[in-house]
């Protein structure tokens, strides 16, 4: 089959970008034509592609690369679009375009020019390559130009949901979800990874679209991600200190000069350094820190450093655990102010913890917001008695911040720990980090928020005789209390590394995951419906 993903993206640092590469280059092994358009860079493509592809604004190729060392069944080509303005539903650091914008903060003109520029180029796609089939990731942006791009074509398109687009920008703007609705209507199938996808969909739009469900659950690379060669410490690479990154002591000067500042002048200096603190690499000493201060237990959160994902509550968990490290591998907007909190902690500055806790997500570049959880935790445990358990326990040097880490540096960081926990207080769609730890043999645990529950539940079911549970309350009033809890009783549980990523890779391996694509797609095109058995005539027209 010739076969057309749609992605608005890159190819890295996100579940839904990964997921969409590695979809790609397996439904490339198993000798098909696979078409990626996507907006990744010319960096991000090496590797992954027979050629790469970037267009001018009239669509016509200004830039080809060929990569002869490309070896698979088939062939994989990789579009990129030129579009001078770039949609997203959460901001985040992204090079090359004009303009960087929320979907929810764009202009009608704006809207309409993405998407007219995008299906233009879809459109010629469909018809050179002779596509049988397009998938389209996420909900808002790829599946209206999916809509657009084969309205006269005749092409048949899948849309594959994501849980961002719906949090972020559909759930509450009526015309987004008519856009959506649309889509959704013109769409032959929509394939959802789980049964919280589901639910989100019928939430939002009721089951009028409950017959074109397929579902399939969401593939992690278990050939990387695996149980085997656990290790005792990271190995130092000359890379690692090749370039100018984030240390310890950067962040301990920042602190220094923040520490007096009012909440205005505190999120003026994040709003000013705010493409600064997004470094998209890792530390330049994050291998010492893993290998230092050799605890008993050490624990991975691994994702996005913005506050929803709640890394502040876990943080204060920490604090009042012994023989416990915590290692926190991400980048994002929020990592200063987390860096802020530890310190807060540790030199009891009642006045910056206070600063931070009543405006939240001020600093993260949203409305102010006082982060409940913690100002409820500290309604039961005074500051500075806190305080004195972080100083006892040092909590400065048991809290490591690495930065960004790529998969491969990643899982030779599982592979140095114990458990990876995703305290995330907004709903996760689909946990990639959860699926990717219990492949590696970490034991994952998780607020019960969107995804992780139903995850969770069912590798206990299948781990645990009597059914340990792995996830924590996350509307509790006492979460902070609670993720304490489970750390400290989680030490006690018994579980078999090698079962749990068998359970992995029989389940959310991406070979099979592919297989299941392939097989949904098949039918869709080459099935007895005569609507969809007429399309290839059509796609030729």
């Amino acid at each position: 089959m010739n076969i057309l993903l749609l992605h608005g993206y890159g190819l890295d640092r996100s579940g839904s970008n990964v997921f969409i590469k590695n979809l790609a280059r397996n439904l490339c092994d198993q000798g098909h034509n696979v078409h990626l358009f996507c907006q990744a860079s010319l960096e991000e493509a090496q590797n992954e592609c027979n050629s790469y592809y970037e267009y001018n604004s009239k669509n016509k190729v200004k830039f080809f690369v060929e990569d002869n060392s490309f070896q698979c069944s088939g062939n994989l080509y990789i579009h990129k679009a030129d579009i001078s303005i770039l949609l997203v539903y959460n901001m985040d650091k992204y090079n090359g375009f004009e303009k960087v914008t929320t979907y929810t903060q764009a202009s009608k003109e704006e809207l309409e020019t993405y998407f007219v520029k995008n299906a233009s180029l879809v459109r010629k796609i469909c018809m050179r390559y002779q596509i049988d089939i397009v998938l389209a990731n996420h909900i808002l942006g790829m599946p209206e130009v999916a809509r657009r791009a084969t309205h006269l074509t005749g092409v048949p398109f899948v849309i594959n949901p994501h849980g961002s687009s719906i949090e972020y920008s559909i759930r509450g703007n009526d015309h987004f979800k008519s856009l959506c609705r649309e889509s959704f209507i013109r769409a032959k199938a929509i394939v959802v990874g789980s049964e919280e996808m589901k639910r989100r969909i019928e939430d939002i739009w009721g089951t009028k679209f409950n017959k074109k469900f397929i579902q399939i659950n969401m593939g992690v690379n278990t050939s990387l991600f695996n149980a085997n060669d656990k290790i005792t410490e990271l190995q130092v690479t000359d890379r690692e200190f090749l370039e100018k990154r984030y240390s310890k002591e950067f962040f301990d000067e920042f602190y220094e000069q923040q520490k007096s500042v009012s909440a205005e002048k505190l999120n003026a200096a994040m709003t000013k350094n705010r493409d600064h603190f997004l470094q998209n690499k890792s530390d330049k000493d994050y291998t010492e820190k893993v290998n230092a201060n050799k605890a008993s237990k050490k624990i991975v959160y691994a994702g996005k450093m913005i506050v929803g994902k709640g890394v502040h509550n876990l943080i204060f968990a920490v604090a009042q655990a012994k023989n416990i490290e915590l290692m926190l591998a991400g980048e994002g907007t929020f990592r200063p102010c987390l860096e802020l909190l530890v310190r807060a902690l540790q030199y009891t500055d009642y006045n910056l913890f206070k600063t931070i806790v009543t405006n939240g997500p001020y600093f993260d570049g949203k409305p102010k917001k006082v982060m409940a959880s913690l100002e409820r935790y500290l309604n039961q445990v005074e500051f500075t008695k806190l305080s004195e358990m972080a100083q006892q326990n040092n909590l400065i040097e048991r809290v490591k911040f690495l930065g960004f880490l790529t998969h491969e540096q990643l899982v030779s960081l599982y592979k140095v720990c114990h458990y990876l926990f995703l305290p995330s207080e907004v709903k996760e769609a689909y946990p990639l980090c959860l699926i990717e730890a219990a492949a590696c043999g970490l034991l994952p645990l998780a607020t019960d928020t969107g995804g992780n529950k139903e995850f969770l539940n069912r590798l206990s079911a299948n781990l645990f005789k009597d059914e340990k549970s792995l996830v924590i309350a996350s509307e509790s009033n006492e979460v902070v209390g609670s993720i304490h809890s489970k750390i400290e009783t989680i030490k006690d549980v018994n579980f078999s590394a090698a079962e749990m990523s068998e359970y992995v890779h029989k389940n959310y391996d991406v070979k099979n995951i592919t297989k299941q694509y392939l097989n949904e797609f098949s039918k869709l095109v080459y099935g007895d419906n005569d609507e969809r058995a007429n399309f290839k005539q059509a796609s030729c027209l």
